[in-house]
Parts: C-alpha cells; structure tokens; sequence
C-alpha cells in the first residue's frame, strides 16, 4: 500500500546482456555467473565480461547503476591491441612503451569513479612471456605509478613513476636488458643495450633548481625521443647523484647527427645551480643548438614557467672541444673553449679555432648590453687558395702562401657588429 517504500533485491545470470554507460565509449556483453541488485548498490561475481577484444571473467560492486558514481572490478583474462588502446587513454603511456598483445591479466583490481580517478593494481604477462606487477592511480590532476615489477632471469627491476603539478618523481632499482625489452614492449624503441641502477629523482618542472638525484644510473645504448625535438641516443653513460650534486662520468651521446661525450658536475647545494661540464664534440652546429632546447608534447619548445624565472640563475663553465664548428655559414676546425655563463652573462675564451687556415682565437662577451669581442687572427704561411675556396666556396688557381696577423675589437654594443668594429689586419705573401 506504501510503494514509496518497496525494496527491490534482483539476483540473476546474465546470458549475452549488452550494457552500455556513461564511463566506457564501448557496449560490454555479460555472461554467466551471478549479478546481485539492491537500491544503491550493485554487486557480481564470477560473470563473464566481453568488450572490445578483451575477454575476462569478473566480479564487481558499485554504488549506482551501471556505476554511476563508483565502482570496483575483479577480473581475470585477456586483452588484444584494442583493449590496451582504450585503457591508453587512461594510463599515460607513449605508444613506444605500450605492452605487446595479447596481454594476460590475473588478480587484477580497477576501481573508478564518476570524479575522473581510477586505481589499478594486479599482474600481468604479455606475449613475450613476461610476467609484470603493476599498481597504479590517476586523478583529473596527477597519476602514480605506485610499483612496476619484471623479473624475467635477464632483468629484474622496480619502478616508481609520480606525475604531479609541479613535475616528475621517478624511483629505479634493478636491470633491464633489451632481449627483455623486446618481450615487454608492442614496439621497443627505448632500450638497444642494457640499463641498470639504483636511483631516486625528483624533477621540479617549475623550479628546476629544486630537482634532486640520489642514486646511481648506468646504460648503454638508450634512446630518448620526446625530450628535445631530435631523438637522443645515450651510446654509453653513468651518472652519480647525493641529493642536489650530480656527477656525470665520461658518457656518449649522439644527436643531430654529432656525437658527443660528456662529463662533469652540477651541484645546487647553494641554492642556485653551479656547474662545470666538458663537451668533446666531433662536429657542432646551429642545428644542434636549436635542439637543445626541451620540447612539450606537442613538439613545441617550451617557454619558461613564470614562477621559475625568480630562480637563481645557472652559473659555471662548458669547456668545449670540437673537431668543427659550424656557424653563420663558415667552418671552424680543431676548436677549443671555455664558456662561462653567469646569470645573463656568457663569456667565451677561445684558445683554438682555425678558420679555414687561419687562427681565430679571442674573447666574446654575450650579455643585456650587448655583444662584444677581441679576436687576434693569424696564420703563417698559409694558402691563399685553399683559404680563399673554404671562405666563399669557389675554386681559385694559386701558388701563393700568405702570413697574417691582426686584432678585431668590437665594444660592447647592441647595434650593428660590423659598423662598431675596429681594428688592423696586416698580410705579406
């Protein structure tokens, strides 16, 4: 007489039942097993799922039909290449680090609500034979992954991976080698080598100064795509951290077609970034300076973060060497400097630079106010063709030898190089 305070309790066996729902852009068929229904609360066990081309045998219990509001599943089963696309839109992951299908899945655990947050935790084994533990969480705002386990008797390793406002918390221990790779990824373009460490990092987006490594991290034959614009590929390298000073071993690195070893120190103890690094390069220039710039995901370079531009500015040196050195459409050979930056100022001593035949050696001042430099060119017997061929790019007959020398002075100026310049250049032949 009061159907205002009727209770419904529905138990049934779902035989090919289509459900579709605000949370998934996909219809799921249920067969079999038991689904329980009582106002407010939903709950199943033992139910076979269909979606996509995933199949998994489930239980579950939500607060709201069709989980409206929240809802946690308990699934056993397997995932094809569609599947794992769609959970791609959940899980961050790059399609060069998405699993290879079909991927088993076993004690697995995924609750979500209608707020955007999702938890997922249990183990998987993909077709390569490799069995992985992952817990993971994602909100509107950040995503963690809490653990990430492989032991496959060539790699073992854990990880940990925290995405939030302010940047990046990432936590290695172990080994990978690439047989496993190949096994673990759909497409391995991360590792051709081997990886192996034991480290902690944080890396403030917003204020880089506040980053820290602790830990060490050794590879070779590790390729980064989406950090600079140009894919970088680490031929060997091995850097040490203790909080805020990171040492960096003799490593190689190939970019833009240069290949690079580097090694040295940075150390933001004091509050601000000091550092004091040796590039010994076969061959730079301005492509490879426009690179080093990062790069968002969109493949745009990223603009300095308002709230990172009070930081302490970066000071220290870049003692470079470089087989050649190109620039501006002219080509230095066998170049040796020291580039000090403090704040906005950029001081570069040049000790060797021979410009087609000529030594180009001096001071240049980058700053605010301007630019200047103090270069003394010189040669000694040197050929008047072969200089004159390399500077214009024309051939031209001659037995002539020439000595040179000189000084070019520009004051520190903002205006035009050229009509500020002063100096002498005396030559005999």
């Amino acid at each position: 007489s009061q159907p205002q305070q009727w209770l419904f309790r529905i138990t049934g066996s779902p035989e090919n039942l289509v459900m579709a729902g605000p949370l998934v852009p996909f219809e799921i068929t249920l067969s079999g097993g038991e689904i329980n229904y009582t106002p407010g609360k939903e709950r199943s066990t033992g139910v076979g799922v269909e979606f996509l081309d995933g199949s998994f045998v489930a239980s579950h219990q939500a607060k709201g039909i069709i989980a409206e509001e929240y809802a946690s599943v308990q699934i056993d089963g397997s995932m094809g290449q569609a599947t794992i696309d769609w959970l791609s839109t959940i899980l961050p992951l790059p399609p060069h680090l998405q699993m290879k299908p079909p991927v088993d899945v076993s004690g697995f655990n995924m609750s979500w609500n209608d707020a955007g947050s999702y938890d997922l935790k249990g183990r998987l084994r993909t077709a390569g034979g490799i069995d992985v533990y992952a817990d993971f969480s994602a909100t509107p705002q950040d995503w963690h992954f809490r653990q990430v386990e492989f032991d496959d008797g060539s790699s073992k390793a854990t990880v940990s991976v925290r995405k939030h406002p302010n940047g990046f918390e990432i936590g290695f221990s172990g080994n990978v080698e690439k047989i496993t790779a190949d096994r673990l990824l759909e497409n391995n373009q991360f590792v051709s080598g081997r990886l192996e460490g034991d480290f902690h990092t944080v890396i403030h987006t917003r204020r880089p100064i506040q980053s820290s490594f602790s830990g060490k991290l050794t590879g070779e034959g590790c390729h980064f795509l989406h950090i600079f614009s140009e894919p970088i590929d680490l031929r060997r390298f091995s850097i040490e951290g203790n909080d805020s000073r990171l040492t960096i071993a003799p490593s190689e690195v190939s970019l833009c077609s240069s290949s690079l070893v580097v090694d040295g120190t940075l150390d933001s103890s004091g509050g601000g970034l000091i550092y004091d690094l040796t590039i010994d390069a076969d061959r730079l220039d301005e492509e490879l300076i426009r690179v080093l710039q990062p790069v968002d995901a969109d493949g745009a370079t990223v603009t300095k973060n308002p709230e990172s531009v009070s930081a302490p500015a970066p000071r220290g040196t870049v003692h470079v060497q470089a087989t050649e050195f190109t620039y501006g459409g002219f080509n230095w050979s066998q170049v040796r400097a020291d580039v000090g930056i403090d704040g906005s100022r950029t001081d570069v001593h040049i000790h060797q630079a021979n410009l087609c035949g000529i030594s180009t050696t001096g001071e240049l001042a980058f700053s605010p106010v301007g630019l200047g430099f103090h270069i003394t060119p010189a040669a000694t017997d040197a050929s008047f063709e072969d200089t004159f061929s390399c500077l214009y790019d024309r051939q031209v007959k001659s037995d002539a030898r020439y000595d040179l020398t000189g000084e070019i002075n520009l004051p520190t100026t903002l205006k035009d190089p050229v009509q500020a310049m002063s100096g002498q250049v005396a030559v005999s032949y």
